[in-house]
């Protein structure tokens, strides 16, 4: 007969450096259901369970995750648990007595095993790494045009009033009716009327190449 399980997912300095540590499931006495430490989170689920004892296990009786998941997620490392070294596991044992999480009673999880996406680099930390410079790279590109500016474009002498948004050019300040400012990478202000509604009354932006200013449309100071 199966034992109620907590899934746990441990958060901490040890976990990051030895990979066998992550553990499938153990039932700690007296973990409760959130239990917080500045340098280990552990949070507890109850799940179901099953019989079978051949499961793959660390050097403190944790169950791991199966081997096929665990050698598309740690690759190279993922037989680290099979040798750990007397001084490695006494630290382990340590951190774990620390919290009164060390020669706890398990339960068996049923092995489960299915195909990830490749991962984007040699561990699950440069995985999402590169994931997070892919979605930021063109922000990052953005705010390079900005940061790359020598000088500001030069500020206009006098303000067009008038309704729409308005460019002056950098060298004559002469001013023009655009559409809306044509550079993706803009610095700028907004003045909100709020009994008027949401949107700004009036705004300033300055992108490398041009000012530029937007009075609303029913705000036609002219």
């Amino acid at each position: 007969m199966g034992y109620p399980v907590c899934r746990t997912v441990i958060t901490s300095p040890l976990r990051e450096n030895y990979p066998w540590m992550v553990p499938w499931s153990f039932y700690p006495d007296s973990l409760k259901q959130h239990r917080h430490h500045k340098n280990m989170t552990v949070r507890c689920v109850h799940t179901s369970t099953c019989e079978n004892e051949n499961v793959r296990r660390n050097p403190v009786k944790i169950q791991l995750l199966p081997e096929g998941l665990s050698k598309q997620v740690f690759k190279d490392k993922a037989d680290a648990s099979l040798t750990v070294s007397s001084e490695i596991l006494s630290k382990v044992m340590k951190h774990l007595e620390h919290f009164d999480l060390a020669n706890k009673t398990t339960a068996n999880l049923s092995p489960v095993d299915f195909k990830l996406p490749p991962l984007l680099g040699n561990s699950v930390g440069d995985h999402f790494q590169t994931i997070a410079l892919q979605q930021t790279a063109p922000y990052k590109a953005l705010l390079g045009q900005l940061l790359g500016m020598k000088s500001m474009p030069k500020l206009p002498r006098s303000w067009r009033k008038a309704a729409g948004w308005t460019k002056y050019d950098p060298v004559s300040g002469k001013a023009c009716s655009v559409n809306y400012p044509e550079e993706r990478a803009l610095v700028f202000d907004i003045e909100t009327l709020v009994c008027d509604g949401p949107y700004p009354t009036m705004a300033t932006a300055l992108s490398p190449k041009a000012w530029f200013v937007l009075i609303e449309i029913r705000w036609n100071l002219s």
